[in-house]
């Protein structure tokens, strides 16, 4: 008696879920695309916006080129040398992520946007 009564909640949701499947899948969909939309219209500012960095670097950096700041004058004493522990790489010696991986995630983000289908799983359909 008491594993009956205390299974009869699970009972009742599987059954309402059993029988508003297909409305509650839809609605799944529904919120899906409006949160892919919302996700990729904030990534495609936020994708401008780091093109738009990224270029008035690359500007600041060609200038830098074409008239490099004078080398100072080494008139100080001597200064204490750095060890290195490990391998030095461009990723652990930049401190952070490099452009292309800022910018394939924004990307990605950013495809978020474009309809995406979601299906009930076989298995899903098997169980009903």
């Amino acid at each position: 008696m008491d594993t009956f009564c205390s299974n009869l909640p699970r009972v009742t949701h599987t059954k309402r879920l059993s029988e508003h499947h297909e409305e509650i899948l839809s609605l799944l969909q529904l919120a899906h695309a409006e949160e892919s939309q919302r996700v990729a219209a904030a990534a495609e500012q936020a994708l401008e916006a780091l093109l738009a960095l990224f270029k008035s670097e690359d500007d600041a950096r060609g200038l830098a080129r074409l008239h490099p700041a004078p080398a100072p004058e080494n008139v100080g004493g001597p200064q204490n040398s750095v060890t290195v522990w490990g391998a030095l790489t461009t990723r652990n010696y930049a401190g952070g992520p490099q452009r292309g991986d800022l910018e394939g995630t924004l990307q990605y983000l950013v495809s978020l946007g474009e309809a995406t289908i979601v299906e009930a799983v076989e298995d899903d359909e098997n169980a009903a």
